[in-house]
């Protein structure tokens, strides 16, 4: 005689549940109604019947739904009908198919309320964290404010543009602290390259200055660096020259001629480092450059080039060298509109004519960099890449071909699109066309790019923006 194993089990766990969840009838009801919502059951359905076959342990998925589900079951008095409309949802669910509307719709609001309720609890325990002397200076404790950072980066909340930048601003406390107790793992090492590039994006847009712990060269730290970190050492220069060039340019007749001079100087001394930068990196970070010959013969802007990089994050950083590059010879160019014309202050390298050639050479290449970053298939350009820079052949526009779930480097785009499209000497067309590129951007799901088409940056015309966010 075979003893029916499933039936028993089932009933045990049944009788379990019910000891766990109390005997308050209510609750049992819901917890049967709650049990069918599970993705992973099997059921077997005869009309109007649906009977579940419970598995012990569920998919961290179906868990998710399973929450949403008691929680607002439990919230409901019986009295409420809404109560009636929530209990039908289990059978409606898994009567519907995979990637219905319904099930879409379940999953979206269940993924939607479960993560709001453990960003609020992580908050919480960072806090109780930070107090504690030990915990503090754990690499524990650094770790989950950097996630924090990555939740708002991923959410993309428009309601909610001060948090990122204040999940940065708390990491960048403990980097200070923690660098008083010489922390140097490789763990720690990358952290605080993780943070200082956050730091520096985020007091870019705001034109703050930052710490010294994250300007001034650390050799531990320094003998580890890639290349974007090298570059990121020499951008944390940055905003504390955006700050000196704003308060001594938007009221110059209060500062002194030395001071602009100085402010001019510092500024030439920057973008040259940034130059080198691009001039002596490894040919592993080079691209490819190709001529566009098939753009129309309009008025209407088209890059004469199309870059192609050995991959999105290659690519996302040297955006990030062009927008460094842009904001400092936008100081040079301001705080040249205030020197008197002199061949010792204005060097016939550094004239206005070739800072702004300059400026207009590194938005055409934002602009090359266009179709590599939102998944173009470029594999037609056969060129290999030069080192620092590129290498020039004429050949056919690529066609736009999508993959199925191809990566792109959409959101990497926003904030270098967003930039250079106030940059003074950019022709109309080509600013247009870089609008039209934030337009794309924000159809496809990329909310930051909706805020960015109805401002303009502020950033190469001596102001702050009103947010912060991580855009490389």
């Amino acid at each position: 005689m075979i003893r029916d194993e499933t039936t028993i089990t089932q009933n045990r766990f049944r009788q379990w549940h019910m000891r766990t969840r109390g005997s308050d009838s209510r609750l049992a009801r819901n917890a049967s109604l709650f049990s069918t919502l599970v993705a992973g059951v099997s059921t077997s359905m005869f009309g109007d019947c649906v009977t579940p076959a419970y598995r012990l342990s569920p998919s961290a998925e179906d868990a998710v739904l399973c929450h949403f589900y008691q929680t607002i079951i439990e919230t409901l008095s019986d009295e409420d009908p809404a109560h009636y409309l929530h209990t039908q949802l289990p059978n409606l669910y898994v009567r519907s198919d995979p990637g219905s509307a319904l099930r879409l719709a379940t999953e979206a609001i269940s993924y939607a309320s479960s993560p709001r309720k453990r960003y609020v609890q992580a908050i919480k325990a960072i806090e109780q964290a930070i107090q504690d002397p030990v915990e503090v200076g754990n690499d524990q404790t650094l770790y989950a404010v950097l996630l924090l950072c990555g939740y708002e980066t991923i959410l993309q909340d428009l309601n909610t543009p001060p948090a990122w930048g204040a999940h940065v601003d708390g990491a960048a406390a403990l980097v200070k602290f923690r660098s008083s107790n010489e922390v140097h793992s490789s763990l720690s090492r990358s952290m605080f390259c993780f943070v200082r590039k956050s730091v520096v994006l985020g007091h870019m847009q705001i034109c703050r200055p930052i710490d010294k712990i994250f300007t001034v060269p650390d050799e531990t730290t320094s003998l580890y660096e890639r290349p974007e970190d090298h570059l990121i050492a020499t951008a944390a220069k940055i905003p504390n020259l955006q700050y000196r060039s704003n308060y001594l340019l938007t009221e110059p007749q209060d500062a002194s001629k030395s001071d602009i001079e100085n402010l001019f100087y510092s500024a030439r001394v920057l973008d040259r480092e940034l130059s080198d930068w691009a001039s002596n990196i490894s040919t592993t970070w080079s691209y490819s450059a190709a001529m566009n010959i098939r753009g129309p013969a309009s008025s209407k802007f088209t890059s004469r080039q199309i870059h192609r990089y050995p991959n999105f994050y290659t690519a996302r950083v040297w955006n990030f060298y062009r927008v460094s590059r842009l904001i400092v010879q936008s100081v040079l160019l301001r705080a040249i509109s205030w020197l008197p014309i002199s061949m010792e202050t204005r060097p016939n390298e550094f004239n206005k004519s070739k800072i702004e050639e300059s400026s207009i050479e590194l938005v055409n290449d934002i602009c090359a960099s266009v179709p590599f970053l939102l998944g173009h298939n470029l594999s037609n350009m056969k060129l290999p890449a030069t080192s620092g820079g590129r290498k020039q052949e004429r050949t056919s526009c690529p066609e736009v071909e999508q993959n199925g779930e191809i990566r792109t480097g959409r959101f990497s785009l926003i904030w270098p699109l967003y930039v250079a499209c106030s940059a003074p000497s950019v022709p109309e067309a080509q600013r247009e066309w870089m609008h039209m590129q934030l337009l794309l951007l924000a159809e496809h799901d990329e909310s930051q790019a909706h805020f960015m088409c109805f401002t303009k940056s502020q950033t190469l015309l001596g102001g702050a923006e009103n947010f912060r966010f991580a855009c490389i």
